[in-house]
């Protein structure tokens, strides 16, 4: 049975059960949403109610946007913000370790996020690499219990921050102001995932605010804890590029080019531990009827430490250990079949640990003095992110390997009868072992002044206008083994530093990657300097040519005029505006010109924009809504694109570098919505959108020996690059209602069903990264009394991750995630007045919703992914 006939059937359960549930209850009118839309994300109690108040907040939006409230925030067992955010229009999610972490926007991965206003200088935390010096990503850091709202904006006003190409995300806490009375609300919850070693874990929350001084200073207070492990089994890093060695170098078909053959098979097993600490506080002090003071302060601490065992086929090795391909099968010039003879195999362990830190903090003044006020805000936004990273590989001695691609998952894998892959005996050499450290801390000071004036000259209703100044740096710091660093005699090693997997392999996936080898214990001997194996390695040495400081002082000034009135007997209200950026960057790093010789190297740019936007909304009736807008918007590079660096990671066969010549990336786009929106909190509407973006950053993969670097053979070496011109454009259909025009217990039901449809276009044929041409998200829901219910099910299309790049010709060649879904669902019953109990599962159906990762055709499999599943139950309650 499909996934999507598995849901149907699950909602079906749930329709059946929920009416007997809910009759042996007294009934309970959903309670009413506050008319000011100002506090309506704060108080809205009940799945109705906060559905109600996101659809509120819609309407009277001044843009084009889509909004979670408060209540909705927790109700499907979400670890963290991007969850939520999955299920908005036109919002797509990449996932780490299967918990949702980066966002797109219209397929778009530029997007701007920010916290109260302010930059969230976020770290990005992934499988084959991480984002450690984020400008405003780490979204997997948030837990969704710490704020009030979550908005996304697709087209922008000239009164907000640039830097969102798809969108951006604004993430608001909650304030004391917002509150009639004090108020305490807390979660407590147990959770277990299956695929974990550890299998139990934890979530805590606890908010509470009041007012002092007559009213006059409220105070609020928001604490969230996690703790969990994940497993997840992942065939990754794989390449397809023409063979390196003579031996590789094939060409089955005669076309007369060389064939596509399978460079790095790897597969990797993970044990992630993951504790996630959120706090903050926000202060509002009514200093005079005109004057108010306010300070906030968001702390996040996200810690992932990995256990990684893995088992490798690299073909890329030369000399005495080349390999050779025989009896190869094509599929069009990929050899997916074949014999290898001479092939190592390769075992290591790897132990990772990355603590990443976000501090989003600052305070200000609202003035009003008749028809004019004011705000100032400062901020700061600190992010810091602490790698450390210790290995051993082992390798057997040549083999003749038989390899079939064509499997499905991840691809058969035959080995010489008589070889064990579990005995110490089968790997009497070592590739590869070391220690690494990284250390990065982002610093962002921002000051801020925005204005308005009340006016009533027409149409024209009141001026906008402000500026905004922005300090950001990051300092990154490398480092690598000791000096004079000694390979270890494996052979003196004791028997303690060698253990057999302990994985779960891949469940449900077709193929047989073999998943029960020998993994060195890289920590048997302790995690301190002098461990027997990393006494070899550490203390570690700075590594300069990986290291980089960048500096980037940006600066706005905006204006923007608001309109109200009428236009051919249509009522209207809209804004139009200009903002102009100025950018000024540097990067020092260090260049290695050879023999050991280093010379520094300091890189400018300078650069400006001009970002007029406009948008306007039509009351064509009393629920029917047109709003149109045009704009023109800009989104930087990565911080870590920009460093002109070589970072090299041995054990994973990888390095990276940067570019700081990258571009920024521009579009012009217009949007063009008819919201309808049904009596009682729903709506249905259709949004078109279309984009044309210049300058899109890319990354591209080429397989290459890098001097300096040798001893690891070839490397997949990945670099950003700016492509050409690209189009997008597509439609968001959008449908919620509450169903309470049934007979009876059926008046319980509701639904949100929201679809997106995207179509691309550019210069050079290539895809635009990250985007997937449809979307598919449908919850079905339940309210009725004290029991509630909600099955949510997401789909998305294929897309695009990057490239490889064929050597000889330069061509680019698309790797793509092949089309994934996944079902959550959540129940809760209300015992009390002050505690509803409550269970949910993610992933429900998780042996159905692994991802592949291909280049170009489907039977080149790059790598296959599948997380667990984790089930939840708590209690939680307000007073």
């Amino acid at each position: 049975m499909s996934v999507k006939a598995t849901m149907l059937s699950s909602i079906a359960c749930i329709a059946l059960a929920v009416p007997a549930v809910a009759q042996a209850q007294q009934a309970e009118e959903p309670k009413s949403v506050p008319a000011d839309p100002a506090s309506d994300s704060i108080v809205v109690t009940g799945v109705r109610a906060s559905i109600q108040s996101a659809v509120n907040a819609k309407r009277n939006a001044d843009q084009v946007a889509d909004i979670v409230a408060a209540e909705d925030l927790g109700k499907l067992p979400d670890a963290n913000v991007a969850e939520n955010l999955q299920r908005v229009p036109g919002v797509q999610i990449e996932r780490n370790f299967g918990e949702g972490a980066q966002v797109t926007v219209r397929g778009l991965s530029n997007v701007r996020v920010e916290l109260n206003g302010r930059s969230n200088l976020g770290i990005s935390v992934g499988p084959t690499g991480s984002d450690p010096s984020g400008r405003s990503t780490g979204l997997e850091q948030q837990s969704s219990t710490l704020f009030s709202r979550l908005s996304v904006y697709k087209s922008p006003t000239a009164d907000q921050i640039e830097g969102g190409l798809g969108g951006f995300i604004s993430m608001t806490t909650p304030r004391p102001f917002d509150f009639k009375k004090p108020t305490i609300s807390y979660l407590a919850e147990y959770t277990n995932t299956n695929l974990a070693r550890n299998r139990n874990g934890y979530n805590l929350a606890l908010f509470g605010t009041t007012r002092l001084l007559d009213d006059r200073l409220g105070v609020a207070v928001n604490v969230a804890y996690s703790d969990r492990e994940i497993g997840s089994s992942q065939f990754i890093r794989g390449v397809w590029n023409p063979g390196t060695t003579t031996g590789m170098k094939t060409d089955f078909n005669g076309d007369g080019q060389l064939d596509y053959t399978p460079q790095i098979a790897r597969s990797e097993f993970y044990r992630i531990k993951r504790k996630r600490f959120g706090a903050g506080g926000t202060l509002q002090f009514q200093a005079t009827d005109n004057l108010m003071l306010y300070a906030d302060a968001l702390y996040t601490h996200l810690e992932t430490q990995r256990h990684i065992e893995y088992l490798a086929i690299q073909t890329t090795d030369t000399g005495a250990n080349a390999s050779t391909l025989t009896n190869g099968v094509m599929e069009g010039n990929y050899v997916v079949a074949g014999t290898l003879t001479n092939q190592r195999v390769r075992v290591g362990g790897v132990e990772r640990n990355e603590p990443t830190t976000s501090l989003v903090a600052g305070g200000g003044a609202v003035w009003k003095v008749g028809r004019l006020n004011l705000k100032a805000d400062f901020g700061k936004s600190v992010g810091d992110y602490t790698y450390r990273q210790d290995f051993m590989e082992l390798a057997s001695r040549g083999l003749t390997i038989n390899y079939d691609y064509r499997t499905g998952d991840v691809p058969n894998i035959t080995l010489p009868a008589g070889f064990d892959l579990t005995a110490r005996a089968s790997y009497p050499t070592r590739s590869n072992s070391a220690a690494n450290d990284t250390i990065v801390h982002t610093l962002e000071t921002a000051y801020r002044l925005d204005g308005s004036y009340d006016l009533d000259w027409g149409m024209l209703k009141s001026l906008q206008f402000g500026g905004r100044y922005a300090d950001l740096t990051s300092d990154y710091r490398d480092y690598q083994a000791k000096l004079n660093a000694t390979n270890p005699n494996i052979a003196t090693l004791p028997d303690s530093y060698f253990v057999l997997s302990n994985n779960p392999g891949y469940p449900g996936a077709t193929g047989n990657f073999p998943s029960l080898f020998l993994v060195p214990d890289v920590y048997a001997g302790g995690t301190g300097d002098d461990s027997l194996l990393l006494s070899n390695y550490r203390p570690t040495r700075p590594r300069p040519t990986t290291s980089y400081y960048i500096s980037e002082k940006t600066k706005a000034v905006y204006g923007r005029a608001n309109l109200d009135g009428e236009l051919l007997g249509i009522g209207f209200r809209g804004n139009i505006g200009l903002r102009a950026v100025w950018t000024d960057f540097a990067v020092d790093t260090t260049a290695d010109v050879g023999g050991g010789v280093m010379v520094p190297r300091h890189d400018t740019s300078h650069y400006s924009n001009l970002l007029p936007s406009a948008n306007i909304k039509f009351s064509l009736a009393r629920d029917l809504v047109l709003r149109l807008a045009a704009s023109k918007v800009m989104s930087r590079a990565k911080l870590q694109d920009l460093a002109p660096r070589l970072a090299v990671n041995g054990p994973l066969g990888t390095a990276s570098g940067g570019n700081s010549n990258l571009r920024p990336t521009r579009a012009d786009q217009l949007d063009a919505s008819l919201e309808y929106y049904i009596p009682g909190g729903g709506i249905a509407s259709a949004t078109a959108f279309y984009k044309n973006i210049t300058d899109q950053v890319a990354r591209t993969t080429i397989v290459e020996v890098i001097p300096g670097f040798e001893s690891y053979g070839p490397l997949q070496r990945s670099l950003p690059i700016n492509l050409g011109v690209a189009k997008v454009k597509g439609i968001e259909l959008n449908y919620q209602q509450a169903f309470t025009f049934l007979p009876g217990l059926l008046s319980g039901f509701g639904t949100q069903l929201n679809a997106t449809f995207i179509d691309t276009s550019s210069s050079d044929n290539q895809p635009v990264l990250g985007l997937s041409k449809t979307t598919y998200n449908g919850i079905l829901y339940y309210e009725r009394g004290p029991f509630t219910a909600r099955v949510a099910y997401n789909w998305r299309s294929k897309s695009a991750l990057g490239f490889t790049t064929t050597p000889a010709t330069g061509q680019l060649r698309p790797n793509w995630y092949s089309s994934d879904d996944q079902v959550d669902a959540s129940i809760g019953f209300k015992v009390t007045k002050y505690a509803t109990l409550s269970a949910g599962v993610t992933n429900l159906f998780y042996k159905k919703s692994g991802r592949t990762n291909y280049n170009q055709m489907i039977d080149a499999v790059n790598g296959y992914e599948i997380s667990d599943r984790q089930f939840r139950i708590g209690i939680r309650g307000r007073f």
